[in-house]
This record gives structure tokens, C-alpha cells and sequence, in this order.
């Protein structure tokens, strides 16, 4: 199975690489491209604008599968790190 099924994320039309693009109530936007697999760990790297007239920050991005209903993220930039625990949505 692709990882973007297994992470519940919409697919791109790009050839190996899936996306998940959001937007939020302050005008941001960014997207989110996981471009390969390893093991139990796929990767990839985002563009965030937080909110309207703000810069992009550029993440790069690791989500390790801890078993078939729980996920860590890692999202990494120049400044600091970030992780958080994603559970499946049944």
C-alpha cells in the first residue's frame, strides 16, 4: 500500500511523491509533499505560510508508523524542532 493511503493523505498527480495541502482561518497555507519510504518511516519536507503576508518557513518532515493506528511526526526547520503523536481517525 502507497504511504499516502496509510496516512490517510490525498494524492498528487506527481509520480512518487504525495501531498496534503491545508489552509487555515488566519489566510495561511503551506502543503506538505512526502517524497519517500523507509522502513517504518516516511519522509518529506513542507512549505508554511502561518498567516497572510508572513514568510514561508520550509520544514523538512519525518512521520515514523508505530503501528497500524499511531504516528509520530517530527518536522525539523533552521530554528527548532517540533514532534507530535498522530493517532488514526476510524
Amino acid at each position: 500500500m502507497c504511504p499516502a493511503k496509510l496516512l490517510g493523505l490525498a494524492t498528487c498527480l506527481q509520480p512518487k511523491k504525495w501531498c496534503d495541502p491545508w489552509f487555515n482561518d488566519k489566510g495561511g497555507y503551506g502543503e506538505l509533499q512526502w517524497t519517500s519510504v523507509k522502513g517504518d518511516t516516511v519522509y518529506g519536507f513542507c512549505r508554511e505560510v502561518p498567516e497572510e503576508d508572513a514568510d514561508a518557513i520550509e520544514w523538512m518532515v519525518s512521520c515514523k508508523m508505530v503501528n497500524n493506528d499511531n504516528f509520530i511526526y517530527t518536522l525539523r526547520n533552521a530554528k527548532k524542532t517540533v514532534e507530535a503523536a498522530g493517532k488514526r481517525i476510524k
